[in-house]
């Protein structure tokens, strides 16, 4: 990184100003392990950034005074768009870690199936299917669990509440207590 009176900055000189700036803001160097809190710090600093430059152009200099206020407009400007974009990313983040969540309970709920002929069911206490099938077409496609249920037509086949498919080849097992 080049410095205005020539002087190449080196990366760990970079990273130490970096530090210092997240210091200033009220962060540590522990919330790079977390990519949310870094987004934050820096909109935080991104905040700071537009109050200083607020504070610029309202500097009353009779020399340049309008250039530097066009200058600190467009300052201002970029610095909004910046910090617009980071609230942007925060939020795509939070959707992501609340997707991963998500998959992370259907799995753990999908460890708790047994399969029979060809389909996932809810497991008794002896390892044995119970009820209906989970639909096969929803687990997937969309990693969801949706049990199917019975129903009037032809044939009687069990649907999924969720995506409609028919499974005419399911089997229903009593639950368990049932006799």
């Amino acid at each position: 990184m080049q410095l205005a009176h020539g002087m190449r900055m080196t990366r760990s000189k970079l990273r130490d100003k970096k530090s210092k700036s997240l210091l200033k803001a009220g962060c540590s160097n522990s919330s790079m392990e977390n990519p949310s809190m870094d987004i934050m710090a820096t909109i935080s600093l991104a905040s700071k950034s537009i109050e200083i430059a607020k504070a610029i152009r309202d500097i009353d200099l009779k020399v340049g005074q309008a250039d530097l206020k066009g200058k600190a407009a467009d300052l201002i400007s970029a610095l909004a768009d910046v910090k617009i974009s980071l609230v942007e990313a925060n939020d795509q983040l939070h959707a992501a870690e609340k997707e991963i969540e998500r998959l992370k309970e259907t799995l753990r709920r999908k460890d708790q199936l047994v399969e029979s002929r060809g389909f996932l069911y809810r497991s008794r206490t002896d390892g044995s299917p119970q009820g209906n099938p989970a639909c096969p077409v929803c687990l997937e496609k969309e990693a969801r669990i949706f049990f199917t249920t019975p129903t009037h037509d032809s044939g009687r086949p069990l649907q999924c509440p969720n995506c409609r498919a028919k499974y005419f080849d399911a089997t229903e097992y009593l639950y368990e207590g049932d006799n």
